[in-house]
């Protein structure tokens, strides 16, 4: 908020006094947000003091990226750089979608480019998407996880390379139509393919599933211990009523999409393990879930073993749902089972990375905000002598993604030229 008479109306009730300034605020930024991991930073929030971020980035011709939907942040090309912008914010309010359009402004003034291309991303409800397909310049559609990886290809000059992506994070709209953010991508600037995922679970419910994590909770028991056994479990645990009466649910399939998200997984074990049903912000179950755990080398991990197949591979999440549910029932401490969670779904990603052998790995999505995630799939993968890289300068959240964005659409249109 920069209008002194809009914050004092809309926080009266919140503040008990306001400081003005005689100068207005001419364009609007959050604060930076920066958290150390594996002996670097990662960025959360890129703002003051960070953003407008430049990188070398030849495109030959002026693109504007529309970055995502959750912590949306335009990037723009002026053919020599890539230039990601300030936080935006969620796209979910006509506030945020009000500053979008003035962020954007703002940047394509600022360094007097006027896009020829706009690049956005596939999700059809996204208003970035629907603003962009609105215009009347041409449009560059770009998969959600490889805008991801391509954002780190980008910071690190990778964009002549082809590297394994390994995107873990909430949300983002697959090549199939189904909810991706467990992906192992075998990627290049210019295409991906999917080699392997987190294998797919049930969101009952769909979009109510994200806010109330009992429903993924009840989906991984039915789906690892039958329903009969989760009707059990779901009498001696903390859910209510509701989670068994949403198994048939599950088990016919109605309003329950599949997805492969990682993010989501965390949501379910974090509600079995925290024994709470309701999440009052995003990524609240993960963040919770994080505290409790510690970098303890002698806790037993619980089991993520690797499924392959002929043309992919999954990693199974049903043996480690298992083990959860006995130590559930011998009631193990919080701090012990967010631990073996953590070591275990760890050392399964890296199993699933070392399946794709000779190509350096990049990490991206929310998930590894998650500082003991990180470092713990770092540490691995290094110590069986792979070359790993992550977002350090841009945000490894959504933030990045217009970025990311940029560069692929950059290596399209030189390709087709």
């Amino acid at each position: 908020e920069t209008e002194p008479d809009s914050a004092m109306l809309k926080l009266a009730e919140m503040a008990d006094g306001f400081l003005h300034h005689n100068r207005p605020i001419l364009r609007g930024i959050d604060d930076s947000v920066i958290r150390p991991a594996a002996a670097r930073a990662i960025v959360i929030r890129s703002g003051r003091g960070l953003a407008p971020t430049a990188l070398p980035l030849e495109t030959g011709i002026p693109l504007l990226a529309t970055g995502g939907q959750q912590k949306n942040a335009i990037a723009l090309s002026n053919c020599s750089q890539a230039i990601l912008g300030p936080h935006t914010g969620d796209l979910d309010s006509l506030s945020t979608c009000q500053h979008f359009h003035r962020q954007r402004e703002a940047l394509c003034q600022l360094y007097q480019c006027e896009p020829q291309y706009i690049v956005h991303d596939l999700h059809p409800d996204y208003y970035s998407t629907r603003w962009a397909r609105q215009q009347s310049l041409p449009t560059i559609e770009v998969q959600h996880h490889h805008a991801h990886i391509a954002s780190v290809m980008l910071e690190h000059g990778l964009l002549g390379e082809q590297v394994l992506g390994l995107v873990c994070d909430g949300t983002g709209y697959g090549n199939d139509g189904t909810i991706w953010g467990g992906e192992f991508l075998l990627a290049s600037s210019k295409e991906f393919k999917r080699v392997g995922h987190l294998m797919p679970f049930s969101l009952p419910g769909g979009e109510a599933a994200i806010h109330e994590p009992w429903r993924i909770a009840a989906a991984l028991l039915s789906s690892a211990c039958g329903t009969e056994r989760a009707m059990e479990i779901c009498d001696l645990q903390f859910m209510s009523k509701s989670a068994k009466s949403i198994l048939p649910l599950i088990q016919s399939g109605n309003h329950s999409p599949k997805t492969t998200s990682l993010g989501r997984l965390f949501d379910g074990f974090a509600a079995l393990i925290l024994e709470r049903d309701e999440s009052r912000f995003d990524g609240e179950f993960p963040m919770l879930l994080e505290a409790r755990a510690t970098q303890n080398s002698t806790t037993a991990p619980y089991r993520f073993p690797i499924i392959e197949s002929s043309d992919h591979y999954e990693l199974d999440w049903r043996e480690a749902i298992e083990q959860l549910v006995l130590d559930l029932q011998s009631d193990c401490p919080e701090t012990e089972m967010a631990t073996r969670f953590h070591l275990g779904l760890a050392s399964g990603l890296c199993d699933g990375v070392m399946l794709v052998p000779d190509v350096p790995i990049v990490l991206a999505g929310g998930c590894f905000q998650n500082r003991l995630l990180l470092e713990l799939v770092v540490d691995q993968l290094r110590n069986r002598g792979r070359n790993v890289f992550w977002s350090q300068r841009l945000p490894i959240n959504d933030g990045g993604l217009a970025a990311g964005q940029l560069a692929i659409a950059s290596a399209l249109i030189s390709q087709f030229s």
